[in-house]
């Protein structure tokens, strides 16, 4: 699978397609996804593996569902269970290549 484009992004976040005025937002939160994967994890973005694609769609469903700057909820400060739980296996997992080039194999 190919890297994530902003038709993907929107489709996953059920933004339409015509709808363009969040296109900025939602591609800075794409990369930041990407940023984001590689400082927590150690590990090069791979965006032929499956797993960063879905852990960068998430990460993007999160911040932009969750924008404001006051909520109600409790624990918005975290991430959903489901998405540590992807960083976390992306950040132990030995065949993604370090940011420093190498393989935990």
């Amino acid at each position: 699978m190919a890297a994530v484009t902003l038709e993907d992004m929107k489709n996953y976040l059920k933004v339409d397609s015509d709808i363009t005025a969040d296109d900025d937002y939602i591609k800075g939160c794409m990369t930041a996804a990407v940023d984001y994967i590689e400082q927590t994890t150690g590990k090069k973005f791979n965006p032929d593996a499956e797993l960063f694609n879905i852990c960068q769609r998430e990460l993007v469903l999160q911040w932009y569902e969750n924008r404001t700057s006051f909520t109600t909820k409790t624990n918005l400060n975290e991430l959903p269970h489901s998405l540590s739980a992807l960083i976390r296996h992306i950040s132990l997992a030995g065949h993604y290549e370090t940011l420093d080039g190498d393989t935990d194999d």
